[in-house]
């Protein structure tokens, strides 16, 4: 059901019904879809009605939270980053937003907007930013990325390659995929990434990288995200019992 919070927040350059109108329609699609991908009905937010999105993250785990969490001794640590951490973006960020949507249309995918939960745990959240149906009921996701072009003795170096020279994903934006896949149910994740020079991009395509799921991966993260949660509840009740003494 299409509600007025879902709308709050929704900005745009052509006043907010255009925009509106997308999420509802996008929303009316997802649920149609969900008959055969169980997954998209499970929506709880869109990222272009800001103040519900970010309200819905708020009290969740996303994967940008999950990118973080590289082992359960700094739990505490992660709880406070949450609660308190006052990153809103900077200029690569915003670099990465805006290229996201060109990145998706060379992979033929359109851009996710839509906050997933997972099915066993409500605060278990997602926001990936590319999805692939596929025909038997799978779920293919798309993680994008910017880079800087980094060079040495004026050679550029590849970006995200071992000494080795093999190609790798660093480990938080692995854990990042690997707690979208579990939200979303997915077994693999395109990830495409774009080097550029003073925000110009060097190739007129992403390159790409196949992530495959990893489970035992994915339960470490579940295990520090329920102490993350866990410790969110503990310092909202303690709050809420300051108030009332």
């Amino acid at each position: 059901m299409i509600t007025a919070e879902l709308f709050e927040g929704v900005e745009s350059v052509f006043g907010p019904d255009p925009v509106i109108a997308d999420i509802a329609a996008r929303r009316a699609e997802y649920d149609r879809l969900a008959a055969k991908w169980p997954v998209m009905g499970r929506q709880l937010a869109d990222s272009r009605a800001k103040v519900a999105w970010a309200k819905a993250r708020s009290h969740a785990i996303g994967g940008s939270d999950a990118a973080s969490f590289a082992k359960i001794e700094s739990a505490p640590l992660y709880l406070r980053a949450k609660m308190y951490n006052p990153f809103g973006g900077n200029g690569y960020t915003k670099h990465g937003n805006d290229r996201e949507p060109h990145m998706l249309a060379a992979l033929h995918r359109e851009q996710n907007f839509t906050l997933f939960r997972s099915p066993g745990n409500p605060r278990h959240v997602a926001t990936p930013d590319g999805i692939k149906l596929g025909a038997d009921g799978s779920v293919l996701l798309v993680q994008c990325k910017t880079v800087l072009q980094k060079t040495k003795n004026g050679i550029p170096v590849e970006p995200f390659t071992s000494a080795k020279g093999d190609r790798v994903i660093p480990p938080d934006y692995r854990r990042q995929m690997f707690w979208e896949q579990y939200v979303m149910g997915a077994e693999q994740t395109v990830f495409a990434w774009e080097e550029h020079i003073d925000g110009r991009p060097t190739t007129p395509e992403p390159d790409t990288l196949i992530l495959e799921r990893d489970d035992f991966e994915i339960s470490k993260l579940i295990t520090i995200a329920d102490l993350v949660l866990a410790g969110m509840d503990a310092a909202a009740q303690f709050e809420k019992e300051m108030q009332e003494s």
